[in-house]
């Protein structure tokens, strides 16, 4: 059995404009994306909204860590009982 490799999509400049308008100046846009720890649980679940809304994105995995600010299974959770 050969492993198999799996490609991240370069994100569009719409999708990169979009997740610049909600993250911090430090976060990063290439995929993998890093939103850094300093976002709440509402910025975390628009920056899955916008990548879920992206033509390039064929999927989202999400990794997040709760941290003093959020929780981020608080964000993705609802979105994921959405879809």
């Amino acid at each position: 059995m050969r492993p198999q490799r799996t490609r991240l999509p370069q994100l569009g400049a719409d999708t990169r404009e979009a997740l610049a308008r909600l993250l911090p100046a430090q976060a990063s846009l290439a995929n993998p994306i890093d939103t850094t720890a300093g976002v709440d649980a509402d910025t975390f679940g628009a920056c899955l909204e916008v990548l879920l809304a992206a033509d390039e994105v064929d999927a989202v995995l999400v990794a997040g860590v709760p941290t003093a600010l959020a929780d981020p299974v608080t964000a993705v959770a609802p979105i994921a009982r959405a879809r």
